[in-house]
């Protein structure tokens, strides 16, 4: 009798770490497929975004060339454009780091 009771509290045992078990391994295969998601939308986002700003920076290179140019010709001064475009970025760049250091 009392082999039949400790055999039918194993079987309860079991059945319940069973349970569980299951139950715990469920969460964490919902935890996984949940992160898997999130990462590959992240990585699609990023390289949206990386490949929307390399076109930006191509558009704006010949942007700066072309007016670089226009600007030779109509000052009939050869490399006058250039110089100039390339003192606004200067003066730009410079007031954009003057703007976002942080003063210590």
């Amino acid at each position: 009798m009392s082999t039949k009771k400790s055999g039918a509290a194993m079987r309860l045992i079991t059945m319940l770490l069973e349970g569980v078990f299951g139950s715990v391994e469920s969460i964490i295969e919902g935890v996984i497929a949940s992160a898997k998601k999130t990462t590959s939308d992240i990585i699609r986002k990023v390289a949206r975004s990386v490949f929307a700003l390399f076109l930006a920076l191509l558009g704006i290179i010949f942007l700066l060339v072309g007016g670089a140019r226009l600007l030779s010709m109509a000052l009939q001064r050869p490399g006058l454009g250039e110089v100039v475009v390339g003192m606004v970025i200067f003066v730009v760049a410079l007031v954009l780091y003057a703007s976002t250091r942080e003063d210590n």
